[in-house]
């Protein structure tokens, strides 16, 4: 079955691996289209027992998210449409986040490039994150007088502990891809040149124990239990 039509992503399905690439020139900004094409998205794989696991990669080696769009008001009927769509209690800009980790499937980041801000926490809000020896991320919201507002005081905790939750949202400081990882915030750094094979062997383990909250085999439905106990 095809997958709609996006102007900000760009999914392909093979073998039970749905990469969405994410793609909103120049620096992939965080707009308030991307992420109506993200929750559509979402919504329609939910239920596919052909996607077991998504992976989510940047267009420009540079940038995997660089923030959220700084004119995103400027597309308030948008914005309205996906706050209203949000679960309830949760503003619009954690909207994607909450999706994302109540998604069935797992989720992997492919981390490249730098991500911040909203960036950060769509990084955050996945299942699994493994980045290149290059890739940075960061909370930035304090260098602009601002709290992070889109799941980075909770995701964070979870990930890293107290202390150095405050340490990344005080700071505003991007972190190099082994301090992330050393912290706890993505789980592993790979060699540039060698992070596609391994996301891939990633995703491939997992598709081979059925979808992710499982359905018809022990096995998947042990990952199923696995994935809420950790992340509710």
């Amino acid at each position: 079955m095809p997958f709609g039509f996006f102007t900000t992503v760009r999914p392909s399905l093979a073998s039970g691996v749905l990469t969405v690439v994410l793609d909103n020139p120049p620096v992939n900004v965080l707009s308030a289209t991307m992420m109506r094409e993200i929750r559509d998205l979402l919504a329609d794989v939910r239920d596919r027992s052909s996607v077991k696991v998504i992976v989510f990669e940047s267009a420009n080696p540079e940038f995997f998210l660089a923030h959220v769009d700084m004119r995103i008001a400027d597309d308030m009927e948008i914005l309205t449409e996906v706050a209203e769509s949000a679960p309830t209690g949760v503003n619009v800009f954690q909207s994607i986040g909450e999706l994302i980790r109540h998604q069935p499937q797992v989720t992997i980041v492919k981390l490249r490039g730098l991500a911040r801000g909203g960036g950060a926490e769509f990084v955050a809000a996945a299942d699994m994150s493994f980045a290149a020896d290059t890739a940075r991320i960061g909370q930035i919201e304090a260098l602009m007088g601002i709290t992070p507002g889109g799941g980075a005081t909770q995701y964070l905790r979870e990930r890293v502990g107290r202390n150095r939750a405050l340490e990344i949202v005080l700071t505003g400081e991007a972190l190099d891809a082994a301090t992330a990882a050393a912290y706890g915030w993505i789980n592993r750094v790979v060699p540039e040149d060698r992070l596609d094979d391994e996301v891939a062997h990633v995703a491939s383990g997992h598709r081979s124990t059925g979808r992710g909250r499982g359905r018809g085999s022990e096995t998947s439905a042990s990952a199923g239990r696995i994935r809420r106990c950790t992340r509710d």
